[in-house]
């Protein structure tokens, strides 16, 4: 496929200074970085830009002014030099005499990572690209270094300073996860048919965004509802869901009833429900979907029949976008829906794609991360590229003067 932006095997590393976006945003627990997956996968890129000679800036963030997880990145840097065999330095600043000092200290192949970009009161200002580009932040970082490299995927559907501008001024080119992310999203949104969408979990206007797009751009055979997206369907239909309108008061989702009726009356794609798992005192009691306890008791899972018709459809499917758990998942007794149908698209013919922070944790617990073909590391920019919507920071790379 054409990419839409320069990638790094565009440009000749050797001695330049490069500034790369990256995001090591981590759960924090108890002040110390309790999964650091996401500096893993970014350590790829900086492993290979220190290999070809680059002078690697690295940018990130970590949490939000206020919130608690809003750290320096000092620890990060720690647990990045686990991954890569390249020298690696951390800096309290960002664009002080002590990070300028530093830059230009760099060697070749050595790795300099600046403290919390969110910490510089130009990150988080709202304005538009050009704007931002004249900041001080951006005006300062760009003029000591030679190019610029977004490989923040998980980050480039919001835009900010550092995702947004510097490819406004700077030749400006894709890091390996953000050029791998593109291309296996296009996977998708291009995907060899018959082409599932696995969609659960609790973010039912996203599930139903991404169905609305597929199924306008008529790219989708089948869509498998799980989730919460099992009590919106059932309701769509008519059935009586009695206690379970509670919980959709509770996420707020009570109204896209109606935008669920209207998708189902667009297209033969979906998958209906045939039975749920209900939480009667804490055990799992499978019914069909007509049976009258299902306005008495909360559903937590899709019934085993329903698995099995899932499986079905995915075993005649070329590729399967996986969003989102079948049920309950934390719960062992609401576990069995998510376990089989991960399963079951996990040693699938399908080329299988998964995406979204639960998907993420189903698929550790099942150990099943390694079986699918491609493990996405966005959210929100997974769904809104996914939704075709164009993402601020793969724009910016596209304008780029570079890409022109």
């Amino acid at each position: 496929m054409t990419l839409p932006f320069k990638t790094l095997s565009d440009v000749e590393l050797r001695g330049k200074i490069a500034l790369v976006r990256v995001d090591f945003n981590s759960p924090i627990v108890d002040g110390k970085i309790a999964d650091d997956s996401r500096i893993q996968m970014h350590s790829k890129t900086l492993q290979f830009m220190a290999e070809k000679g680059a002078r690697v800036v690295v940018i990130a963030h970590q949490g939000r002014p206020g919130s608690s997880d809003f750290t320096s990145l000092d620890m990060h840097a720690e647990k990045l030099k686990q991954y890569v065999n390249f020298p690696v330095r951390f800096v309290d600043d960002i664009t002080g005499d002590k990070a300028l000092n530093s830059i230009k200290n760099l060697n070749d192949g050595e790795i300099l990572l600046l403290d919390n970009i969110r910490k510089h009161p130009d990150e988080l200002k709202k304005a538009t690209p050009e704007e931002l580009s004249k900041t001080e932040l951006v005006k300062t970082l760009s003029s000591i270094a030679d190019i610029y490299v977004n490989d923040a995927f998980a980050a480039a559907h919001r835009a900010q300073t550092s995702l947004v501008a510097f490819p406004l001024i700077m030749d400006s080119y894709a890091g390996i996860v953000m050029e791998r992310e593109v291309k296996m999203l296009s996977k998708v949104k291009e995907g060899e048919k018959p082409l599932s969408l696995v969609l659960g979990g609790t973010k039912i206007d996203d599930s139903l965004d991404v169905a609305a797009h597929f199924i306008k751009a008529d790219k989708a055979d089948y869509i498998l509802p799980g989730g919460l997206l099992v009590t919106i369907a059932l309701a769509a239909e008519g059935i009586d869901i009695g206690v379970n309108m509670k919980i959709l008061e509770k996420f707020k989702v009570v109204d896209l009833i109606d935008k669920m009726k209207e998708l189902k009356e667009q297209t033969t794609a979906w998958i209906d429900i045939i039975d749920v798992a209900l939480d009667v005192g804490s055990l799992r009691k499978e019914v069909k979907k007509d049976d009258p306890e299902i306005a008495k008791y909360p559903i937590k899972d899709i019934g085993t029949e329903t698995a099995e018709v899932f499986l079905e459809t995915i075993a005649k499917s070329k590729t399967v976008f996986l969003n989102g758990p079948m049920g309950v998942y934390e719960e062992t007794e609401f576990r069995k829906g998510t376990e089989v149908v991960f399963n079951g698209i996990a040693h699938s013919q399908a080329f299988s794609i998964a995406g979204g922070g639960h998907t993420l944790a189903a698929l550790s617990i099942l150990d099943l991360m390694n079986e699918m073909d491609f493990v996405s590391s966005g959210g929100g920019s997974l769904i809104e590229f996914l939704k075709g919507k164009t993402l601020p920071a793969i724009k910016a790379l596209q304008d780029a003067p570079n890409n022109k």
